[in-house]
């Protein structure tokens, strides 16, 4: 959430017959001084613009302006013949009851002037807004809902591709897992070790997520969640190349080496340019981290892979406590490049496990063959 900011935006839409224009002016302020104005015909959507701007920015005079421009010539007025000829007849009658001169000069002009004042000569359409042209109006204004569908698609395309996909699963022992067996495994050094990696990476994970398009104080901030997850694709390709010639624990404790060192970075810059680059670099250094955790702990464990499964999924809960930690961090600092620290926290809990885990996977060898 941008907290307050001076600055300029613009979003356009563009239908068949109709271009919609919004238009974003916002100075700093304490507080948050909304002002909209809409055409007529977008009020019904007044209150959900109001939402998608509420939900972005914090604090600030902000001023939004909606404007639509026609791209054919219509006119919502329309005058209705048959009521105008009904009364102009009535008209005629009367005034040739009266015995007046409706046939004199001037008549028809005053005739028509009165006409056009009696009811219902005149009706006006009341414009309203079809679906197409709602949504066009919200996503230039800009609203998340709009990627839902995306990511339905994604999902059931990913679902129906691991459908028809063959993976053949290890003979396993019988009897059910529980989750008390899972927790029993905390007593295993490198299970544990790699247990709270995990905890560790998704929480960092979360919190690098929630940072990245607030680091910045411009518009076009949302570009850095883009890039980091657009790098961790890349880093995760370029991580299954150098896992095939390398060992896993040494991979982890390179990454995480650097992913540390690009976290402290962070911490520190302010331009633009080097947060772009240092935000995609540690996207990229985060790629496979979770993999190779979960590979470490597997073949610590090799007999208990049920259980070590279970124990890590487990795990992924704790990425609920990064945002609260994280918010609580830019409170007391009252700067969001604060919230970094606990980012830290957790890949320097990561660098630290990368060197007990060799340690450990060390001397529980010697007890093996003890």
């Amino acid at each position: 959430m941008v907290k307050s900011m001076t600055g300029f935006g613009k979003g356009e839409a563009t239908l068949q017959n109709k271009k919609i224009t919004v238009e974003i002016r916002s100075l700093n302020s304490k507080q948050l001084d909304l002002g909209l104005r809409l055409p007529a015909v977008y009020r019904q959507s007044e209150y959900e613009i109001r939402n998608i701007i509420t939900r972005t920015v914090q604090r600030g005079k902000v001023d939004v302006f909606v404007t639509v421009e026609s791209q054919t010539v219509e006119t919502p007025a329309r005058i209705n013949k048959e009521v105008f000829a009904a009364y102009a007849g009535q008209l005629r009658d009367a005034a040739r009851n009266a015995q007046l001169n409706y046939a004199g000069i001037g008549w028809d002009s005053a005739a028509l002037q009165a006409i056009m004042r009696l009811p219902e000569v005149v009706s006006t359409e009341a414009e309203s807004i079809s679906d197409e042209e709602h949504a066009a109006l919200v996503a230039a204004t800009g609203s998340w809902r709009l990627l839902l569908p995306v990511y339905a698609a994604l999902t059931v395309a990913g679902g129906i591709w691991l459908r028809f996909t063959g993976v053949e699963e290890p003979q396993t022992r019988g009897g059910a897992v529980g989750m008390i067996d899972c927790f029993r495994l905390l007593a295993h050094p490198t299970v544990a070790l790699c247990a709270f990696g995990v905890a560790a990476f998704i929480a960092a994970d979360v919190g690098i997520g929630f940072l990245s398009s607030r680091l910045l104080d411009n518009p076009d901030s949302i570009l850095t969640s883009t890039g980091f997850y657009a790098c961790r694709i890349v880093g995760t390709i370029v991580g299954a190349w150098l896992l095939v010639r390398y060992s896993d624990v040494k991979y982890l404790r390179w990454n995480m080496c650097g992913a540390l060192a690009l976290a402290t970075a962070l911490l520190f810059v302010r331009s633009d340019a080097a947060v772009y680059l240092l935000v995609g670099l540690l996207g990229f250094a985060m790629a496979c981290v979770f993999a190779t955790v979960y590979a470490v702990a597997t073949k610590s464990a090799p007999t208990k892979s049920n259980e070590v499964a279970g124990l890590m999924i487990m795990m992924i809960a704790a990425g609920a406590v990064s945002g609260p930690a994280v918010g609580a961090l830019i409170r007391v600092a009252g700067d969001v490049h604060y919230g970094l620290l606990f980012v830290m926290a957790c890949i320097g809990y990561l660098v630290w496990a990368s060197f007990r885990i060799e340690t450990e996977t060390t001397t529980e060898k010697t007890d093996s063959h003890a």
